[in-house]
């Protein structure tokens, strides 16, 4: 179970990733674009795929607003964020597992059903992950030790780094 400490660096890393335009609020365009960041990283992805991962953004923010915006203005401070996470940390729970499902298809590019070390790396470094961090990420979730990362590997790893003990804290 996560601690306060680790909802509190949580919040912190994940209102950087959704506050994309750096404005000191998450707001439904912040969604937007974070959903065609990763959806114009795979031009060859089905175009129904494409549409379902910013339909699945589009409800990610519906339930992060509910949860979140305690003064209706269209806007989750950082505050409100944290405050969110540490008050109910399993908003959204079944529609992360969903859009995590969904980011794996996109980056699945032949359809395999695994993501390989290429496609896992491509899909790591939208989230602004480079280095020897890839590698280091696909180690930890590789429970199979396969060297690729099955979907229910990675809808594990991103539901445990969201709400449960976080597989990721250790890399660098």
């Amino acid at each position: 179970m996560a601690t306060m400490n680790d909802v509190q660096r949580r919040s912190e890393f994940w209102f950087a990733k959704l506050d994309r335009d750096g404005d000191g609020s998450i707001t439904a365009e912040d969604f937007t674009q974070l959903s065609d960041h990763i959806t114009s990283s795979f031009p060859q992805a089905d175009p129904e795929k494409v549409q379902a991962v910013k339909q699945a953004y589009a409800s990610l923010w519906d339930d992060l607003a509910a949860a979140a915006d305690s003064d209706n203005d269209g806007r989750v401070t950082q505050d409100e964020f944290r405050a969110s996470l540490e008050n109910t940390p399993r908003v959204g729970f079944e529609r992360a597992a969903k859009r995590a499902a969904l980011e794996f298809s996109l980056a699945d590019a032949d359809g395999d059903g695994y993501l390989d070390t290429h496609e896992f790396t491509k899909m790591i470094q939208l989230y602004g992950h480079t280095g020897d961090v890839p590698q280091q990420v696909l180690s930890l979730i590789d429970t199979d030790n396969d060297g690729r990362v099955s979907i229910d590997e990675w809808q594990k790893a991103v539901l445990e780094h969201l709400v449960g003990r976080d597989p990721f804290s250790s890399v660098s």
